[in-house]
C-alpha cells in the first residue's frame, strides 16, 4: 500500500490537472478502486497532519495537490 501512496502522490505531483480515481485507476491497471480512494484518504491525512506546504484538493471530480492559501504570498 506504501507504494501506491507514493506512486499516486507522484502523479498527482506532476499532473497539469486533477486526477480521477477512474484515471487513476487506468494508470494502475494491477490496484483496485478501492485501494486507490484508501490511498487518496490516506495522504489527505497526511498531509493534514502533516501542515506543510501542499494539501489534496478534491476538485473537477478529481483530485490535486494546491499550495496552502497561508504559503501563497
Amino acid at each position: 500500500m506504501e507504494d501506491i501512496k507514493n506512486i499516486i502522490e507522484s502523479l498527482l505531483f506532476v499532473a497539469e490537472e486533477p486526477l480521477t480515481v477512474d484515471r487513476l485507476k487506468r494508470i494502475l491497471t494491477h490496484v483496485d478502486t478501492t485501494e486507490i480512494r484508501q490511498a487518496l484518504n490516506d495522504i489527505s491525512e497526511e498531509y493534514r497532519e502533516r501542515k506543510g506546504g501542499f494539501y489534496l484538493y478534491p476538485v473537477a471530480g478529481g483530485y490535486q495537490l494546491r499550495t496552502r492559501p497561508e504559503y501563497t504570498p
